[in-house]
């Protein structure tokens, strides 16, 4: 990525460059045109030769960061459609403010209970049933 911000960087700044180069070409037609001096055939030549290659440089410069900006908005576009559509995945919270170990300790309780066939009482499976509960009847319950 850092490769790509740097190519766009080099590029845009090239183009700009280029436009800038364009401008000062004009800018000398214009003193050649204009100023003191003699204005014969060859000198009129040039600058009809700068003003046509200040011109170019202006369109080139000015078509090359648009097109630029096209496709760095065009890459946003499509990285921020590929976030929307990635599944959001989400980290499942211990339950009543349990730390992670506490959780995987009640888990590890929960299945040798399990595997003996005895119910434990606050255990993982009944603490989220009554949660649930809980959430089914409202922000009441919570008050009690």
């Amino acid at each position: 990525m850092q490769n790509k911000n740097n190519d766009y960087g080099n590029r845009k700044f090239s183009y700009s460059i280029r436009a800038l180069a364009g401008v000062y070409l004009l800018y000398l037609t214009y003193d050649a045109v204009t100023g003191a001096g003699e204005k014969t055939g060859p000198v009129l030549l040039f600058a009809l030769l700068f003003a046509v290659c200040g011109v170019l440089l202006i369109v080139n410069g000015t078509m090359g960061l648009s097109r630029l900006e096209k496709q760095s908005r065009e890459a946003l576009r499509k990285q921020q459609e590929a976030e929307a559509q990635e599944p959001e995945t989400t980290i499942a919270q211990p339950v009543n403010g349990d730390t992670p170990a506490e959780t995987d300790t009640q888990a590890e309780g929960d299945a040798q209970a399990k595997a003996e066939g005895k119910p434990q009482p606050g255990s993982i499976a009944e603490r989220l049933k009554a949660a649930e509960e809980r959430r089914a009847l409202g922000p009441e319950a919570g008050e009690e």
